[in-house]
């Protein structure tokens, strides 16, 4: 599972995509308010724990445990992702 920067969308793995895709099933999501991930909808300030958050749910999609690659901004939401107890990580590549 690929997590963007704060200054890119999920399109910023698209060469790695191109690449990789052959031979891993790859997943690049969006974080709130990136591409059609509707905006935050919360009544206070968005963190990065509510970012993992949505990582989480796109993780508990698939059908197996998944590695996270996170970069600037999607490094620490693949940290804060992975530090919670609900996500079976195979492994984490910062």
């Amino acid at each position: 599972m690929l997590v963007h920067s704060s200054a890119s969308g999920h399109r910023q793995w698209q060469r790695l995509v191109e690449d990789l895709q052959s031979r891993y099933r790859l997943i690049a999501v969006n974080l709130f308010g990136y591409g059609k991930t509707s905006p935050w909808p919360g009544e206070r300030p968005l963190t990065v724990a509510d970012q993992a958050e949505l990582v989480l749910a796109a993780a508990d999609l698939a059908p197996e445990p998944v590695t996270l690659v996170g970069h600037s901004l999607g490094a620490a939401v693949a940290f804060e992702a992975a530090a919670r107890p609900a996500l079976s990580v195979y492994s984490l590549l910062p």
